[in-house]
């Protein structure tokens, strides 16, 4: 299966998405928990780091870090 990660800045920015690449998960990483949900129950998430196939450019990761 393919991956590809898209990122949002933030919301001021509008609905601009910024495409980063195809990706795999870390299995190492790979761990489930939980969540509440809107109404404050508890629901279960899988959380995973994902390793990017090739690099972000650094211009653009600089952008996308600045506010953080």
């Amino acid at each position: 299966m393919d991956i590809h990660i898209f990122f949002k800045k933030n919301h001021d920015e509008g609905g601009d998405f910024y495409y980063l690449g195809q990706a795999s998960p870390d299995q190492h990483s790979i761990q489930q928990s939980l969540m509440k949900d809107k109404s404050h129950r508890d629901t279960p998430v899988v959380q995973m780091d994902m390793k990017l196939k090739n690099s972000v450019e650094q211009k653009l990761y600089r952008y996308l870090v600045e506010s953080f």
